[in-house]
């Protein structure tokens, strides 16, 4: 049975949840005790969250992004649609690897001892989708 078909599905499925606007990465300046400043990064929205108290919501915040966000979703359908060709499902996960981590040297942000940099869901979904994916290339190899 070919199992590394459904792997490959699972992976995609996951990638294409990443891109719905879950944030990748969240960036949090603790302004005092009980309140901070929360800006979190997706490849299509950017959320801030100042003190709690005003959220603005930013689709298409930038073209560069945007173009990472479309990169990840081509990258996410190539495995499905070129399934004779399996070295897709290799290159695929590396160019979305490279994307995540391009993306995170793209942030808005300067490394001081108040910023905390966290890695959000949608980061470890595209990163997971993006293994499983490789995994199946692997798979069906054997």
């Amino acid at each position: 049975m070919n199992y590394y078909r459904y792997l490959g599905v699972i992976g995609s499925i996951l990638i294409l949840a990443s891109l719905t606007g879950v944030p990748w990465y969240l960036i949090i300046i603790p302004i005092t005790r009980e309140t901070s400043d929360i800006f979190s990064y997706s490849p299509f929205l950017r959320i801030v969250d100042i003190q709690g108290t005003m959220k603005d919501y930013h689709w298409l915040y930038g073209a560069d992004t945007a173009f990472f966000g479309v990169l990840v979703f081509v990258c996410a359908l190539i495995p499905l649609l070129k399934e004779r060709e399996p070295k897709w499902r290799l290159i695929s996960p590396l160019i979305i690897f490279f994307i995540m981590i391009f993306f995170a040297s793209m942030l808005p942000m300067s490394i001081t001892s108040a910023t905390r940099l966290y890695l959000g869901i949608g980061l470890l979904f595209s990163g997971i989708g993006a293994l499983i994916v490789g995994l199946s290339y692997f798979m069906n190899k054997t």
